[in-house]
């Protein structure tokens, strides 16, 4: 997992699969334009379990959001992954929507009582790897994408204004670079008392290198740029 560029690296010692093995890696830096920095990650290796989030930037407590966001996702993982064990992918996948839906709510009712903090929000995005599938989810415009045998996809759909346009085909892919309110998403943990995540899952292959980032990488490198 990488967070943004350089600095600040934590490694994890990895983690034992049923027939694989994990290894994982956070880097972030705080940039060029920003004070300080507003991304997070955060690992459970024995419940390979993996963790991003990016505080909505421009807002107050951008930090908090993420850290309570990553912080609530864990403490959840840790106590139920062992109840998991053996259940159907549909059951985990729930759970893990539980989880995230607990941690929005930590972070609305957080921004709700302290009034430095109203508005405060965050993305995430998140790995959860099983005996065959890795489950990935996301809230926002935190990315995820896996590189296979040299070639470079993303998982995941942006939850933008963005996304939506070009979608519907208001307006092209060329005109998307100079879109003022690229930045603008339309869903992020704490905003609202309701979130719901994109969860979706794929078969697990050996050798699979995946990528969760902020929108400090992705802004600042194409996607042809990080396959390299």
């Amino acid at each position: 997992m990488i967070d943004s560029l350089e600095q600040d690296r934590s490694r994890s010692k990895g983690a034992e699969g049923k027939g694989y093995s994990l290894a994982a890696c956070g880097l972030t830096d705080v940039g060029l334009v920003r004070s300080r920095n507003e991304d997070v990650w955060g690992e459970a290796p024995p419940c390979r379990f993996y963790v991003l989030s990016d505080g909505m930037g421009g807002h107050l407590g951008g930090d908090i959001a993420a850290a309570l966001t990553v912080e609530t996702l864990l403490s959840f993982v840790r106590e139920h992954h062992e109840a998991w064990q053996m259940k159907p992918l549909t059951e985990v996948e729930s759970a893990l929507r539980d989880g995230i839906v607990l941690a929005n709510e930590a972070v609305f009712t957080r921004a709700k009582t302290d009034r430095h903090l109203r508005g405060m929000g965050a993305t995430l995005c998140s790995l959860l790897f099983t005996p065959n599938e890795v489950i990935y989810a996301h809230v926002g415009d935190s990315r995820i994408l896996r590189l296979r045998e040299g070639v470079l996809e993303r998982l995941t759909k942006d939850h933008s204004l963005l996304t939506e346009l070009l979608d519907s085909g208001r307006i092209t892919p060329e005109e998307a670079d100079r879109f003022i309110y690229k930045h603008v998403i339309t869903r992020a943990i704490g905003t609202r008392q309701r979130v719901e995540p994109t969860i979706e899952h794929e078969a697990l292959v050996l050798g699979d290198l995946y990528l969760m980032c902020s929108d400090g990488l992705s802004d600042l490198l194409d996607e042809d740029e990080i396959e390299s």
